[in-house]
């Protein structure tokens, strides 16, 4: 199975958008003319979870604090991928490149870590640091992001502020980049 021509992105309201999300999403969509681009906000993203996962997905999701968008927004990423599978993109991320010159018909997953050893790296991972989840290319239903899902499952159902922190380490730890690169490896 083929990754699927669709771009995926979220912002929590499409109202007022930012200018530069607006020419970001534009040049997108110039540069991918083959591919579908869909924009999720709030709303979207509840309706979706409840009809393609569920009340109890839904109650899982509406656990996290709405505080902590991003946390949010990594729990639904992972759930959107695994089901429709497609190329989720920060809202702030884009491409130099047509995707269609960039990946191959016979690729069903894209994993990458940071070139700079400045970034992504934390005492749980080892020496090669986190994959980058600001971005994730997936068929539907790869069991990576299955693996994630159930990861991302039991840390919110064992989250523990001390053990866990709080914040932007418990944001990594939960949902983030921590959860996402020891469910996959």
């Amino acid at each position: 199975m083929a990754i699927p021509k669709i771009i995926h992105q979220t912002v929590k309201s499409r109202e007022g958008l930012h200018p530069a999300y607006e020419a970001n999403i534009a040049r997108l969509k110039a540069l991918n003319p083959g591919w579908e681009h869909r924009l999720y906000d709030d709303q979207d993203i509840e309706a979706f979870i409840a009809a393609d996962y569920g009340a109890d997905m839904l109650r899982t999701y509406r656990r996290l604090n709405p505080g902590y968008g991003a946390m949010r927004a990594d729990f639904f990423r992972y759930l959107m991928m695994h089901r429709q599978g497609g190329v989720y993109l920060d809202i702030k991320s884009s491409c130099t490149q047509p995707l269609d010159a960039i990946l191959r018909m016979d690729e069903s997953y894209l994993l990458s870590h940071w070139r700079d050893e400045r970034w992504g790296r934390y005492p749980e991972l080892g020496p090669n640091g986190e994959y980058q989840q600001w971005h994730i290319v997936a068929q539907p239903g790869h069991p990576f992001l299955e693996a994630v899902i159930t990861r991302v499952l039991s840390n919110i159902d064992k989250y523990t502020p001390g053990r866990d922190g709080v914040g932007r380490l418990a944001l990594f730890r939960l949902t983030g980049p921590i959860a996402y690169t020891l469910a996959i490896g």
